[in-house]
């Protein structure tokens, strides 16, 4: 997948009507929206570059965080909060294997 087409996919799962984080926005966990989101970051080459494009990275490196700050709504909603966890471990385990830790 081209950095573009990356950028296009990570995007739509933004939108506030159809994307999985803006349905986590108001309160829906998804776990085949999240699936979805985790196949887009497989795809994602990070450790082979010494640069990544700016607008990807700005759409990867919130994800855990925003994910954290949804637990309370998707908890008003009753929805899986354990599955939500087990999603923010997998998110970030992926960024750091794209990202690296310091």
């Amino acid at each position: 997948m081209t950095t573009q087409s990356l950028i296009d996919e990570l995007d739509k799962e933004w939108d506030d009507e159809n994307g999985f984080f803006g349905r986590l926005r108001s309160g829906f966990f998804d776990q085949r929206s999240f699936e979805h989101v985790v196949q887009i970051l497989q795809s994602v080459k990070g450790g082979d570059t010494e640069c990544l494009d700016r607008r990807l990275v700005s759409l990867t490196w919130y994800i855990p965080l925003f994910m954290s700050w949804q637990r309370e709504r998707v908890e008003e909603q009753d929805g899986n909060i354990k599955g939500l966890d087990v999603a923010i471990n997998k998110a970030t385990s992926l960024l750091e294997e794209i990202l690296g830790v310091p």
